[in-house]
């Protein structure tokens, strides 16, 4: 933060003070001298001489106590803002041992404590300004935020009020509260303040990114959806609002919208991440794989390596039958995250696609310790099939078998079981028996014909072999 601003307006006050008081004592000499009669180059009543000397150097040393403290101030917050916390913690309390009344003082330690991130120690001394001079709107407000970021909450809401009683026309004090209301989930609260502020300054766009953020939150999407039109009107270049503004309408499925809002973002800034992971998803919702997967690696350029941004490149990759490069992200993902079935069960696809089928079983198996009930049985038949191509027989009719137990799909578990006997048994009345089985359920209709050409098949075999 740029101080000199800061510092010129001390020095400026500064100045107005000494001014004042110099001319409060010319006045006052003058109007003495016209009272009594008294002139310099005269004599007089020596006693009442002496008086107005006294008042004269106690004049000229409060102006100059005054413009000292004012220059030390403006040091200090030099000090604040250009991170020297030590030297001004150090200045602070040597002025508050002189003089403990001083509440500037205490703020001004609470302020270095808040930018030191020393949140107990700021609330106490922020406690300490505002019970030194409990009228000052200034002091409540920080001992309030601070009650809020030491989790009183009750406690900052009841100070906020009291400076808003003290002053109803400070927005700042009002958009606190707002923000205490919003941060604690009491929405309906927040949005009131919000809208209470909006009614005094009908342009604020942050007024609206408020009021629309309630909304949402009270899944009230059509009136969020409205008041964050509102909010771009008034703030445009606010990447938080189109961010937002794009993720409500990626979430209503109003996919052409969110695009057309994601890229006016990224016409003002190019390297948000968030708006490059929202133009993936856009691509990702409309199986547009190989643009969602370069907006995905865009996010991830730009700081987001989240694991759902991982997972979901991988699966852009896997629908455009790159295995190679889904398997390298899945690998990356499982170094995030490495008891998530679903990682293993795409590796054991991806591994089976590969030919890599010892590899595929492995992976398969380890999803199947970690897996919801719901995938068992696509692991299962998944794995089956594996063992079917490596001609180990006996697995693959144990998982098949296991896949039946947790099937409500029973006919594709029998067409797979067959095709196994088929392969595995001499005897062909197995293998027709399960084909058989297979159209007592739905099936594709290709399935369905290749079914019955094998038991046409497998019924001439047997009738020959009689």
């Amino acid at each position: 933060m740029n101080s000199g601003p800061l510092i010129l307006q001390f020095f400026t006050i500064l100045k107005q003070k000494i001014f004042v008081i110099l001319y409060a004592v010319r006045r006052f000499v003058e109007n003495s001298h016209r009272e009594t009669g008294l002139q310099f180059n005269h004599t007089g009543d020596k006693r009442k001489i002496m008086r107005h000397k006294i008042i004269l150097l106690l004049l000229v040393f409060a102006a100059q106590k005054s413009a000292a403290q004012d220059q030390t101030e403006a040091q200090m917050f030099k000090w604040l803002y250009s991170g020297q916390y030590h030297r001004l913690d150090t200045k602070l309390k040597e002025l508050i041992k002189a003089d403990s009344t001083n509440a500037e003082f205490c703020f001004l330690l609470g302020l270095s404590d808040t930018y030191q991130n020393k949140k107990s120690t700021a609330l106490k001394n922020f406690k300490k300004s505002a019970d030194l001079d409990p009228k000052n709107i200034k002091y409540l407000n920080q001992y309030a935020n601070a009650l809020f970021n030491n989790g009183y909450v009750e406690r900052a809401e009841k100070i906020f009020k009291e400076a808003i009683q003290l002053d109803s026309t400070r927005a700042d004090i009002r958009e606190s509260l707002g923000r205490l209301y919003f941060r604690n989930s009491r929405f309906e609260d927040a949005f009131s303040i919000y809208s209470l502020l909006s009614q005094t300054d009908s342009t604020n766009g942050y007024y609206f990114l408020m009021r629309a953020r309630c909304a949402a939150k009270m899944d009230s999407s059509q009136r969020a959806l409205a008041l964050y039109h509102l909010a771009h009107k008034y703030d445009a270049e606010n990447i938080d609002v189109t961010v937002e503004l794009s993720a409500l309408f990626l979430e209503a499925d109003s996919l052409d919208s969110a695009k057309v809002y994601i890229e006016k973002g990224l016409s003002l800034n190019k390297r948000d991440k968030r708006l490059h992971r929202l133009k993936a998803e856009v691509f990702y919702q409309q199986k547009e794989y190989t643009w969602a997967t370069l907006s995905y690696l865009d996010a991830i350029a730009y700081g987001d390596d989240s694991n759902d941004v991982l997972k979901k490149l991988a699966y852009c990759y896997f629908a455009d039958h790159n295995y190679l490069k889904s398997t390298e992200v899945l690998k990356q993902s499982l170094q995030i995250d490495s008891n998530n079935p679903i990682i293993y069960y795409y590796l054991a696809l991806c591994s089976a696609q590969l030919k890599r089928t010892q590899e595929a079983i492995g992976y398969f198996n380890t999803s199947l310790r970690l897996i919801h009930p719901d995938y068992l049985e696509s692991l299962y038949t998944a794995l089956a099939e594996c063992y079917h191509n490596e001609r180990e027989y006996i697995p693959a009719i144990h998982s098949l078998r296991k896949a039946e137990d947790n099937s409500s799909a029973k006919g594709i578990i029998y067409y797979q079981l067959a095709n196994v006997y088929y392969d595995y048994y001499e005897d062909r009345s197995v293998a027709r028996m399960y084909y058989r089985k297979a159209l007592e359920y739905p099936l594709e209709p290709e399935i369905k014909e290749f079914v019955n050409y094998r038991i046409k098949e497998l019924t001439q075999e047997i009738f020959f072999k009689k």
